[in-house]
């Protein structure tokens, strides 16, 4: 199993964004805005059934650093 992800990191230079990436992050964004802010825009998204737990985990280091956003 390791030398899977070897060979993989080895052979290929990028893997790219995947496309549901810019969709989750903004499912986090509206998750975060939800919890911080109470902004219901949240409700207004196609993926707000969805956890909110990983989503919210990956922008809070985003959120805690001030990185930008963009």
């Amino acid at each position: 199993m390791h030398l899977r992800w070897l060979v993989g990191i080895i052979l290929f230079d990028y893997y790219g964004i995947s496309w549901d990436e810019p969709i989750q992050r903004k499912l986090g964004n509206a998750n975060w805005n939800y919890m911080t802010h109470e902004d219901d825009s949240l409700f207004h998204l196609i993926n707000k059934y969805q956890g909110p737990f990983a989503e919210f985990m990956e922008v809070l280091p985003e959120k805690i650093f001030q990185l930008p956003n963009e």
